[in-house]
């Protein structure tokens, strides 16, 4: 394998390790979210699995965005205005395209102040921008560390196991909401 392809090769599989660390542990904030706000754990999501893909797919838009936009100095509340407005689009556009795949509805903010639809509130966008400046300030430096402590065998070995765990979550959640 040549340079250039194995380094694309560790990108991808880096992008990989982003979306299933970031899914797993979004699941886990939600669960606590809800178990200090409700009383209750959540437990379900689309998906039966320990992962919310909303958050991997959130965190790997964020990552781009910022990829993009590194050569230019950014303050805080730069990233953090740029994290609540992608992912409070990226929630709308979700709860919008779930509703219309499944014919239910996976979250509803109808008695937060400023919701849209029920779908988005100012709370949520408000924490979005926190949880986004968090993950690129905090979270992702940290992840990209413990991904370099392995080797390319055990990472590849890491991630296409997870992609199998996943894809066989998703068909078994899939099959079963339809």
């Amino acid at each position: 394998m040549s340079l250039k392809n194995k380094k694309r090769y560790l990108e991808n599989l880096y992008l990989l390790y982003i979306f299933f660390t970031t899914s797993l542990i979004g699941g886990l904030l939600e669960s606590f979210y809800v178990w200090f706000r409700f009383g209750h754990f959540n437990i379900g999501g689309f998906l039966y699995g320990p992962w919310r893909p909303i958050y991997g797919v959130g965190c790997l838009i964020l990552y781009f965005i910022t990829e993009i936009l590194k050569k230019r100095q950014k303050s805080d509340l730069f990233i953090f205005g740029i994290c609540a407005s992608v992912c409070t689009i990226f929630e709308y556009i979700s709860s919008w395209l779930l509703e219309v795949i499944f014919k239910r509805t996976w979250w509803n903010y109808e008695g937060d102040f400023l919701s849209i639809n029920g779908r988005v509130s100012l709370f949520t966008t408000i924490a979005w921008g926190f949880l986004g400046l968090f993950f690129l300030k905090y979270l992702e430096p940290n992840i990209r560390k413990s991904f370099e402590k392995f080797s390319l065998v055990e990472i590849s070995f890491i991630t296409f196991l997870l992609i199998a765990l996943f894809f066989m979550d998703y068909v078994y959640s899939f099959i079963n909401y339809i």
